[in-house]
Order: structure tokens, then sequence, then C-alpha cells
């Protein structure tokens, strides 16, 4: 639905930098568990935890909670959309 709407140079573009958004992320979480060197620093809630203290745990785990519903409400979407066209073709 995005590319047509933006075009395909754009839309590769912004593919592109949304992949590297992503592994630059996970990138740098990795680098922040090797320089903190604790068994229980392994995730995001950890990291902000060790830095912020339990208001930065909440405000992590309020993120990945929103997150992680965005993508499940986008999947539902998907589906319930290519039923819709899969029942009236049918």
């Amino acid at each position: 639905v995005a590319f047509p709407r933006v075009g395909p140079t754009l839309g590769v573009v912004l593919l592109v930098l949304i992949a590297f958004q992503g592994t630059y992320s996970m990138w740098l979480l990795v680098r922040i568990t090797h320089r903190i060197n604790s068994p229980r620093v392994r995730n995001f809630a950890d990291v902000c935890e060790h830095g912020f203290g339990a208001q930065g745990r909440t405000f992590a785990e309020v993120i990945v909670f929103a997150l992680q519903m965005g993508v499940c409400c986008v999947f539902i979407s998907l589906v319930s959309t290519n039923l819709r066209t899969f029942a009236h073709g049918a």
C-alpha cells in the first residue's frame, strides 16, 4: 500500500532507511549490553533500568508493548483485507 502512494524510488529509499535504523538499534543494544557486562542486562528494559532506574524500565516496557500492539493491529488488518479480497473474488 505504501509503495504506490510514494512511488518506487522513495519507497525503496525509505525501506532501506527503516531497515538501517532497526539494524543500528539492535547493534547499539548488543554494544551496550557488552559494555555493561552484566548477566542481568539482556534487553531494552534491562538497559533502561540500568541507566534510568525503575522509571526507565517502565518506560521501555510501555514502548515495547505499544510497538507490539501496533504490529498486531497491522497484521490483523492485513489478514482481514486479504480474506475480504479472497471472499469477494471467489
